[in-house]
């Protein structure tokens, strides 16, 4: 049998992600797919709240002049 190449992902270290508009289309399609592969992911949503047990997700509004970011601090950054 042929060995078959994993996807790119998977050559990734696992890590936390944070992504901007993650409550749907490309963005949840891509935050449920890194959380698949045993990262963690932070996701932000507008105007519908997502309730998902893989990836935590925050309000964020990102017309408002003074958005409010206060849960970026718990986050483990690692930069």
């Amino acid at each position: 049998s042929q060995k078959t190449n994993p996807p790119f992902l998977c050559y990734l270290h696992m890590a936390n992600y944070f992504i901007v508009g993650a409550s749907s289309g490309i963005g949840r399609e891509l935050a449920q797919q890194l959380s698949a592969l045993q990262h963690k992911v932070y996701g932000t949503y507008n105007r519908n709240p997502v309730s998902d047990e893989q990836v935590e997700y925050h309000y964020l509004n990102t017309l408002d002049p003074l958005p409010e970011l206060n849960f970026l601090i718990k986050f483990d950054w690692c930069l």
